[in-house]
């Protein structure tokens, strides 16, 4: 019983671990701006199921605790999807042919 109270006092004294630093929540909601767009555009979200959708990706996202490179890379993602899809619709000045 003593044994078991010195490893108590000793894990009190210890400091704990440090977590990650998570994004701010402003770098986090411009992510969920970004990515709600893209996904809109691509037609994956519907606006009438995105406010459903969008609710379950925060859930998700939520559970990891992002930190900012991870916000960094979905954001990186969401940037690629919206230039394919606006490449796909002829919109993006890069990929018109020239008259």
């Amino acid at each position: 019983m003593i044994f078991s109270y010195e490893l108590h006092l000793a894990l009190l004294k210890r400091k704990p671990a440090r977590g990650p630093r998570l994004a701010p929540v402003e770098q986090v909601e411009a992510m969920y701006d970004h990515l709600r767009a893209a996904l809109l555009r691509i037609g994956f979200l519907r606006e009438k199921n995105a406010r459903h959708m969008m609710f379950a990706l925060r859930r998700l996202f939520g559970r990891a605790g992002l930190e900012k490179t991870d916000v960094a890379m979905l954001r990186g993602i969401a940037r690629q999807i919206d230039w394919y899809a606006r490449a796909a619709a002829g919109d993006n000045p890069d990929t018109r042919k020239n008259k």
